[in-house]
């Protein structure tokens, strides 16, 4: 669904609803790296951050995304917390296509085995 003011007051309230929004390590590789943009983008107009989000099952692709916090946390509300302030960094891999891909072949293969 495209983004437009008309949609806004539809969309706003529930999008506001969230913590962040996931930047993820499969979208960027199959969208295209200008795809973090749009993500930020759209973060910005909600005022929401930005955070480096996976799904990922396979080994491989571990490490894609990342993000790096400034400090540990260990409860649910400490980590919401450091993400609304912004106390951490979301890191891209410079390997993210090639992890991707690796991590689609085996996910291939495992399935051929199934």
């Amino acid at each position: 669904m495209k983004w437009s003011p008309a949609r806004e007051h539809i969309l706003y309230p529930v999008l506001t609803r969230l913590d962040a929004f996931d930047l993820n390590g499969r979208d960027l590789h199959h969208c295209g790296l200008d795809m973090e943009g749009k993500v930020s983008a759209l973060a910005e107009l909600i005022e929401l951050p930005v955070i480096a989000g996976s799904d990922t099952h396979q080994p491989l692709q571990f490490g894609s995304v990342y993000n790096q916090f400034e400090q540990s946390c260990d409860t649910i509300d400490q980590l919401r917390n450091a993400i609304r302030l912004g106390a951490y960094d979301y890191h891209i891999s410079q390997h993210l296509h090639s992890k991707v891909k690796s991590a689609e072949v085996e996910q291939a293969r495992y399935k051929m085995n199934m």
